[in-house]
């Protein structure tokens, strides 16, 4: 992990050790292992909103989905759930967890699928494990997740560190950092059921898959790793990886968000605090894939982590001070004839509670930001870009992992 994801991790820990002392129940608060990957798509929280931290349920306050869902790993190890509204944003009443068996490891991230579908990237309990991907149809009346009959599909490799899919949601891509490979699914439209396609899992090109990304036009996977950036080309019919020639890119960054156009990578290195600040814009090669030299915004503070509206037009960095606490949100309008990047008026957004990570809904009105004890809910304006944060926000003993459906 780079430093202040590293940092970061260290929190999450510490604030659910401080959950558990709470609680007083610790056989219900305990069992969460840790995936072997070196990064996190990372989350954490700020104030607790009301009942204890201490267990899926014990903080339901909400009632059924409303505006967005966010899922989460919480303590258990369980996938909990919680709803945005209008004016609130509590865990869901009525829903039942998504447990996992004792010894279970945990991949860097939650994907969602064509706002149907979830995917948890796991390890299985056992010596030595295997990989696999647990999978869930997401019922968006009540955010009830219900696993798919032959979930986890199991990736072939050691472990499973990172999941991500195309636009389209044809396919999912899972890598094993440490194994240097990427298993490929074929995604069921109608089922979400996954089937691995012929000769998976891929060698990854060279290097180890700490953080993947598709281009928008679902033609290239991206991943950063060793300070390069690797590319392969994804067959659109049967969704097998091939390394690009003149991969890997000296393109070093540590997170990448892709623009919707399939022109444009955007990254951050997440250098140590005070020696690079500044968020990068990478141009796409059209028809090759190769990467271009990436051009630098200055930021006020060194990001960890990136966000990228659906639209492709705003960006927001997130970043954490030497002693680990998130800073305000920084936000970016960008321009994508010219590939330009312009700070928001009133960026860094101060007057906003900061978070270490952030992701948006699939219709960008919504940014869901995390620290680490409670997610953050801003509200962001599709003409503007400019966030809001009126609505409490939702204090959860949670892991690293989280995603948001609208």
């Amino acid at each position: 992990m780079k430093h202040g994801i590293r940092t970061f991790a260290l929190l999450v820990v510490a604030a659910l050790f401080l959950a558990l002392a709470g609680c007083g129940q610790n056989s219900n608060c305990s069992g969460i292992t840790f995936g072997n990957g070196s990064g996190g798509s990372a989350t954490g929280g700020v104030n607790n909103s009301g009942g204890s931290v201490c267990g899926p349920g014990s903080n339901n306050n909400g009632g059924g989905a409303g505006v967005a869902i966010l899922y989460y790993l919480g303590i258990g190890p369980v996938v909990d759930a919680a709803t945005v509204t209008s004016t609130t944003f509590a865990n869901i009443v009525g829903y039942t967890p998504a447990a996992f068996p004792s010894g279970t490891g945990f991949g860097e991230n939650f994907w969602i699928v064509n706002k149907k579908f979830l995917y948890v990237p796991i390890t299985t309990a056992g010596t030595p494990g295997t990989g696999g991907i647990s999978a869930y149809a997401i019922t968006r009346s009540n955010g009830a997740l219900t696993a798919m009959t032959q979930s986890p599909f199991l990736t072939a490799t050691p472990h499973t560190d990172i999941v991500v899919g195309d636009p389209a949601g044809k396919f999912l891509f899972a890598a094993d950092t440490a194994d240097g490979e990427i298993a490929v699914f074929q995604i069921d439209p109608n089922t979400g059921a996954l089937t691995a396609v012929a000769g998976s899992p891929f060698p990854a090109g060279g290097g180890a898959p700490n953080h993947m990304v598709v281009d928008g036009t679902g033609t290239y996977l991206y991943y950063a790793s060793g300070g390069q950036t690797y590319a392969l080309s994804i067959n659109q019919t049967s969704g097998a990886l091939t390394p690009l020639f003149l991969s890997p890119f000296n393109v070093p960054m540590a997170q990448l968000a892709a623009d919707p156009t399939g022109h444009f990578l955007f990254g951050v290195t997440a250098a140590p605090v005070g020696t690079d600040d500044n968020v990068y814009v990478i141009p796409i090669g059209q028809g090759t894939g190769n990467l271009g030299n990436a051009v630098s915004f200055p930021t006020t503070s060194t990001p960890d982590n990136l966000a990228l509206d659906p639209s492709g037009k705003f960006l927001f960095t997130f970043a954490l001070d030497l002693t680990g606490h998130a800073l305000p949100i920084e936000g970016f309008t960008f321009d994508a004839t010219t590939g330009n990047l312009t700070t928001m008026s009133g960026s860094p957004f101060s007057s906003l509670p900061g978070a270490a990570a952030g992701q948006f809904d699939q219709g960008g009105s919504i940014l869901i930001g995390a620290t680490a004890s409670s997610f953050i809910v801003y509200n962001v304006s599709t003409t503007t870009g400019t966030p809001t944060s009126t609505i409490p926000a939702l204090g959860a003993a949670h892991d690293e992992r989280f995603t948001v459906t609208d």
